[in-house]
């Protein structure tokens, strides 16, 4: 990220908490970004986990600007593979957690229900964006 944000070449800051390193690296991105009178738009294509976590972030992050995500496209189960998923209020926003640790807890019913199925799309590899139809 330093060329974007050292040249002026970013405007916002979108990188994936869960790509990034987590917490720590993310704090030291936003607080870089900030000295350079920058937002932070975390990209997030994460499940009800990650996007807490990601809520998390942006209760703690002064210069967090919107938070990208996904979860109203997801299959209706994923929200249940986890209690306390979090959910976007009437005004668009998620409420800041108010629970312990990240605030969600596994549903080991709901997650054996659905075991992974190994997919993955290859970014590299011509055809990649009709993901295997």
């Amino acid at each position: 990220m330093r060329e974007f944000i050292e040249t002026g070449l970013a405007d916002v800051v979108q990188v994936d908490l869960t790509h990034f390193g987590g917490f720590q690296p993310m704090k030291h991105l936003a607080g870089w970004a900030d000295a350079h009178y920058l937002l932070l738009a975390p990209h997030n294509v994460c499940g009800p986990v990650g996007t807490m976590a990601n809520v998390h972030l942006g209760v703690a992050t002064p210069n967090y600007k919107i938070l990208e995500h996904f979860n109203d496209f997801a299959d209706p189960w994923v929200q249940d593979l986890v209690t306390g998923a979090p959910r976007v209020a009437a005004d668009g926003c998620f409420a800041a957690p108010d629970r312990p640790g990240l605030g969600v807890a596994l549903n080991h019913d709901a997650c054996a229900a659905h075991p992974p199925t190994g997919g993955r799309l290859q970014l590299f590899e011509a055809g990649w964006e009709r993901r295997g139809t």
